[in-house]
């Protein structure tokens, strides 16, 4: 789920591009894309998974998950539209958590820059009963994480100060874009 369909959509041609690759296929040989059902947008895999895409609002009645992946629910752009805000907030409460076929045991993901304090995010955190991951750009303090994988065990440390891919952004540039957009953007 993301806020346009369009994202959805590249979202989903991201995942069946993954499920293809060499390195998916080495870990899942099973897991391909069923022949019965293999459009981008909703597709089976023969090992009964299967993977639909819609954006916040579209039409999802009648179907469900055990796990429910939403994506950036609310455009940048409009993170300061109360209403627009307030649709997802209504979107999630009262169409999308009642989508979980296993209501106790099925898992819901909310992946998504801070933007409003309102934002779904917000909204949740306020309800209670989240487990939030907050990683931000420059670590704010001291970070040790652990993080399990088909390889084995991996241990991430980060010193406060430092920038969450410095490959891709080096503190320089994450500094830079700080003082040009300020606090309160930057931190979003």
């Amino acid at each position: 789920m993301s806020y346009a369909q369009e994202l959805a959509d590249r979202l989903a041609v991201d995942t069946k591009t993954i499920l293809q690759s060499p390195f998916y296929r080495e870990i899942f040989p099973r897991t391909v894309i069923s022949p019965r059902r293999a459009q981008t947008a909703d597709f089976l895999t023969t090992v009964g998974g299967g993977r639909m895409a819609a954006g916040v609002g579209g039409p999802i009645t009648g179907r469900g998950g055990n796990y429910i992946i939403i994506d950036d629910p609310v455009k940048a752009g409009d993170a300061y539209s109360d209403v627009t805000r307030g649709n997802a907030n209504h979107w999630y409460d009262h169409t999308l958590v009642s989508r979980l076929d296993d209501k106790q045991n099925g898992v819901i993901i909310l992946i998504m820059q801070r933007l409003h304090l309102d934002d779904l995010t917000g909204h949740l955190v306020e309800q209670g009963g989240w487990n939030v991951i907050d990683l931000p750009a420059i670590a704010r303090e001291d970070e040790h994480h652990r993080i399990w994988t088909p390889y084995g065990e991996i241990e991430h440390v980060r010193r406060a100060g430092e920038a969450l891919h410095p490959e891709r952004e080096p503190i320089a540039m994450l500094e830079e874009y700080r003082r040009n957009m300020g606090e309160y953007a930057f931190s979003g």
